[in-house]
């Protein structure tokens, strides 16, 4: 799952949003006013460790992720093909 915030995400961004991407693998997902947010996450009981989260406050540009995702099921994952 990918997920991107900029500039005025913050007012929308309440618990429930929290909670939301705290059970994708977020550990500290926090938007600011003007600022940027951005996480890859994974939706299961087993975090991988390609987890990521970033954010960067205002003036400071867009925050840019990035991950090596494997495309074979791990255990416990289980990858769709389509």
């Amino acid at each position: 799952m990918l997920v991107a915030v900029q500039d005025d995400g913050w007012f929308r961004f309440n618990a429930v949003a929290r909670d939301a991407l705290k059970s994708l693998g977020a550990r500290d997902p926090q938007v600011v006013y003007r600022g940027s947010y951005a996480l890859i996450g994974y939706k299961g009981s087993i975090k991988p460790s390609w987890v990521r989260e970033a954010k960067r406050n205002k003036g400071l540009g867009p925050t840019v992720l990035k991950a090596t995702i494997p495309t074979v099921d791990l255990p416990g994952m289980h990858l769709n093909t389509w």
